[in-house]
C-alpha cells in the first residue's frame, strides 16, 4: 500500500520496510543516507492532505518512527531525538505523553482531569490504525477503567474494561489480554451482586472455596484442598449456564490437578490439569492457558 502524503525517497524506505526487504534497505541506505538525514526534519510535518484522514496521518507518522529506528539501529539516533522532540504534528507522540500525564493524574487522584486527557486522546484515535495504536487503546481505556473503578463507579468501570479487553483480543495482544482479565472478572462479579444477586453469591462462593482451597494446598493440606475444591466444583456443576462459574472452573480444575499430583495420583492430575486447559481456552482466560499448557507438558513429561 502507498503512503499518502510522502515524498519520493520517504515512500521508498517504507516500502522497503514494509516489505521486510533488507537488500532493498541496504541499498537505500548506502543511496541515501545523508539526504535522508538532511530531508527528514521536513517529512516531520504531517501534510496538510492527509491531517483530517486520521487513519492516514497515523500511518504516515508510524512510518516516521520505523524509519529512524532504523537509523537509530545503524548509527545515526539524531532522527529518533528529533521526534521525540515535536508534538504538534505527531499524534502518537502527542497520545503517548498525554496518556502519561492521564496515569501520573490518575494515581495523584485526580481522576477528573486524568478523565479529560484520555477521552481526548480516544477521540484523536478515532479511525485511527497501526501498532502504535493497537498498543494505545487498551491502555487508555483500561486506566479510564481504574478511574471509574476508584470512584465506586462499577458499571462504568466493567464497561471500559471489556473495551480494553476487547481491543487487546482484536489487535492479538496476548499479554493485555490477559492483563486485563482478572479484573475484568472480578467487575462481573460485582455487576452481578448488583443486578442478579443470586449469581454473584454462588461466584462469590466459589472464589472464596477456592482460596480456602489454595490456602490449604500452600500448607501442605492437599486432602483438606481437595475437600473444599470439590465443594466449589459442585456449585458449578449444579449451575452449568452461569458464565461466571464458567470462567471460575479452570481455576478449580487446576488447582485439582496440583493436589493430585502432589498426592501422588498422575493420571488424575493430567486429567484434571487437560480440562482446566480446556476451559480456559473455551473462557479466555490466556495466562491460565500458558500456565495449564505448561504443567500438562511437565505432567506428561513425568
Amino acid at each position: 500500500m502507498s503512503l499518502q502524503g510522502a515524498s519520493p525517497l520517504h515512500a521508498g524506505f517504507h516500502a522497503a520496510i514494509e516489505a521486510n526487504d533488507m537488500a532493498a534497505l541496504n541499498g537505500l541506505l548506502q543511496a541515501h543516507r545523508q539526504e535522508v538525514v538532511e530531508q527528514f526534519g521536513s517529512w516531520l510535518n504531517v501534510p496538510a492532505a492527509i491531517r483530517s484522514d486520521k487513519a492516514a496521518a497515523s500511518r504516515y507518522v508510524e512510518s516516521l518512527i520505523r524509519i529512524a529506528r532504523l537509523f537509530d539501529h545503524v548509527g545515526v539516533p539524531s532522527l529518533l531525538q528529533s521526534m521525540l522532540g515535536e508534538d504538534k504534528d505527531n499524534p502518537i507522540v502527542r497520545w503517548k505523553r498525554r496518556l502519561s500525564n492521564a496515569q501520573a493524574l490518575s494515581k495523584g487522584g485526580e481522576h477528573g482531569a486524568s478523565d479529560a486527557e484520555l477521552g481526548a486522546v480516544l477521540h484523536e484515535m478515532e479511525g485511527a490504525t497501526g501498532n502504535v495504536v493497537d498498543d494505545l487503546r487498551p491502555k487508555v481505556l483500561g486506566t479510564l477503567g481504574s478511574n471509574a473503578l476508584d470512584r465506586g463507579e462499577y458499571a462504568a468501570a466493567l464497561d471500559f474494561m471489556q473495551r480494553a479487553h476487547d481491543a487487546c483480543v482484536a489487535s492479538g495482544d496476548e499479554a493485555g489480554r490477559a492483563a486485563h482479565y482478572e479484573n475484568l472478572m472480578s467487575l462481573r462479579v460485582i455487576d452481578a451482586l448488583a443486578n442478579a444477586p443470586a449469581q454473584g453469591q454462588r461466584a462469590v462462593q466459589v472464589r472464596r472455596l477456592v482460596a480456602r482451597a489454595q490456602d490449604a494446598a500452600d500448607a501442605g493440606r492437599y486432602e483438606a484442598s481437595r475437600q473444599r475444591l470439590a465443594e466449589a466444583l459442585s456449585v458449578i456443576e449444579g449451575h452449568p449456564g452461569d458464565a461466571l462459574l464458567a470462567a471460575l472452573s479452570p481455576k478449580v480444575l487446576g488447582l485439582m490437578g496440583f493436589d493430585e499430583h502432589r498426592l501422588g495420583n498422575a493420571a488424575r492430575a493430567r486429567e484434571c490439569t487437560a480440562r482446566a486447559l480446556t476451559g480456559a481456552e473455551a473462557v479466555g482466560d490466556m495466562e491460565s492457558v500458558r500456565v495449564y499448557r505448561a504443567n500438562l507438558d511437565a505432567l506428561g513429561a513425568g
